[in-house]
């Protein structure tokens, strides 16, 4: 974990030192940490993060980088080097539609075991908000890109005075997104139905940057857990005939999950009808909730017995 921080009084930011507080009162395991900043005068600010990391009893990095002014180009490339040498691989895991009500009820009625041997190895983020409230599309392009609709171009539809009608932006996305990013960086990166990132940068058959799906037309959480399992053993996963081994688990792999959305939208889905009530509905929804964190223990599992679990960062959000 990377943590950076202007000089302010001779110290971090206060946001930062809150933020350090936070996570040392949930002392987190199995983290190394790495501290940089800046400053215009006496600086103080990495100092600071590292004593009081080093109190919270945090294992923290040897080196760390803390820079005077303005960065130069070869300063930068210093920084660069100093997070690239550092970098883990990311598994970035969308189960669209997951509401936290659904969580609440896993946790009330003492069905969250799965969910919390997650948390016992991570960190478990209760105060987040969607941006864009069921709005699937534009929320999806605003994790990947760290950016709102004024850069991605979308948000869901417009009126087109000129045309006279209503517009919708369906997949634009003109904001630099994460698998791009990874991508100019040399690195690998791959998206399991991940549809935000299909030809931006993900293609069909291309290895570095491959886009896969499952075979069935009507593919569910399963069929995608299934490809990346086969990813991470180096098993073969395919693309039409085209067969691909991945001796090295890439540097970015998205999976996305739509079954909780299909479900709480109501509609007809596979093994469940539609229904006629909120109660029919929500059974369903946390029956399929139970699978899928299931299947993230397995995933767990199946990093560890494959020796990947130490290189990898899993986050698993919703938008």
């Amino acid at each position: 974990v990377l943590v950076g921080s202007p000089t302010l009084n001779n110290g971090m930011f206060p946001s930062v030192g809150s933020f350090l507080t936070y996570i040392g009162g949930l002392k987190p395991k199995g983290k190394l940490w790495g501290f940089f900043g800046a400053y215009g005068w006496g600086g103080g600010a990495t100092r600071g993060m590292i004593k009081m990391a080093k109190e919270a009893g945090f294992d923290v990095m040897d080196s760390s980088i803390e820079l005077k002014w303005v960065p130069t180009a070869e300063e930068l490339k210093k920084c660069f080097e100093f997070g690239k040498e550092k970098a883990k691989k990311i598994i970035y895991i969308n189960l669209d539609g997951f509401s936290y009500s659904y969580y609440q009820y896993l946790y009330h009625h003492k069905l969250d075991e799965g969910f919390e041997k997650l948390k016992k190895d991570g960190i478990f983020f209760q105060n987040l908000h969607s941006g864009l409230i069921s709005i699937t599309n534009p929320m999806q392009s605003a994790i990947l890109s760290g950016a709102w609709s004024n850069k991605t171009r979308n948000f869901y539809q417009h009126f087109d005075k000129e045309e006279r009608r209503v517009l919708k932006h369906l997949r634009t996305f003109a904001a630099q997104n994460v698998a791009e990013l990874f991508l100019e960086s040399g690195k690998t990166v791959v998206s399991i139905h991940q549809f935000m990132l299909e030809n931006n940068p993900c293609v069909k058959g291309s290895k570095g940057n491959n886009y896969l799906v499952a075979p069935n037309e009507k593919s569910n959480y399963l069929d995608r857990f299934t490809i990346l399992y086969k990813i991470i053993k180096k098993e073969p996963v395919y693309v039409g005939e085209k067969e691909f081994i991945y001796d090295e688990f890439p540097d970015f792999l998205a999976l996305y999950i739509d079954d909780l959305d299909s479900l709480g939208h109501n509609i007809d889905y596979p093994q469940y009808p539609k229904r006629k009530t909120y109660y029919e509905r929500q059974k369903d929804i946390i029956e399929r909730l139970l699978a899928i964190q299931n299947e993230l223990v397995k995933l767990k599992k199946i990093c560890i017995e494959q020796n990947i679990y130490d290189d990898v960062i899993i986050l698993v959000t919703t938008d």
